[in-house]
């Protein structure tokens, strides 16, 4: 059996290293979880589903901020030439000037529905439905152990077990075995 004294246990705390899970250096307090420590995943996914782009952050970054992180990690090539979404549906987080002018600089289309609360309400087209497909996507992640509970001290290890899942993810649609 493996124990650790007082003092190795006392070390570990002041290095910011824990014992636990979730408890890495890349790995901050989140807002809804009585700022316990947690991570973020920002996937960027397709029409069916299948995720294109992921980036991890802390639990307490706003979604707004890590939008251009995601835009940036969406790295697809047909030939020679770069493909950029044409259009974005996103949530009501993502309805703010900040993340429009983003939009603007990278000519993307968007379709954000308006807060309740919004002065500037914009006129859209009745929605679909879409929601759902991402957070079907985020369910498919967290099947993998590896990718629900963050277990590891380095970023890159766990940025790696997300790629792998996506990957097995993207096997397994080409293979229709979803």
């Amino acid at each position: 059996m493996n124990t650790k004294s007082k003092f190795e246990i006392n070390e570990w705390r002041q290095t910011g290293v824990s014992l636990g899970p979730q408890k890495g250096l890349f790995t901050g307090p989140n807002p809804t979880d009585r700022s316990k420590k947690g991570i973020k995943r920002h996937i960027l996914v397709d029409r069916l589903g299948a995720p294109v782009a992921i980036v991890i952050a802390e639990a307490g970054v706003h979604d707004s901020k890590l939008l251009e992180p995601t835009l940036i990690a969406f790295e697809m090539r047909r030939g020679q030439a770069r493909i950029k979404p044409k259009i974005l549906s996103l949530d009501k987080a993502y309805s703010g000037e900040p993340v429009q002018k983003i939009l603007r600089k990278r000519k993307i289309s968007s379709r954000i529905p308006n807060k309740s609360n919004s002065k500037k309400k914009i006129k859209i087209s009745k929605l679909k439905p879409f929601r759902w497909i991402v957070e079907r996507t985020f369910s498919w992640l967290n099947t993998y152990r590896a990718v629900k509970t963050c277990w590891e001290f380095k970023e890159e290890n766990y940025f790696a077990f997300c790629l792998l899942a996506c990957s097995v993810i993207l096997f397994r649609m080409a293979g229709g075995q979803f």
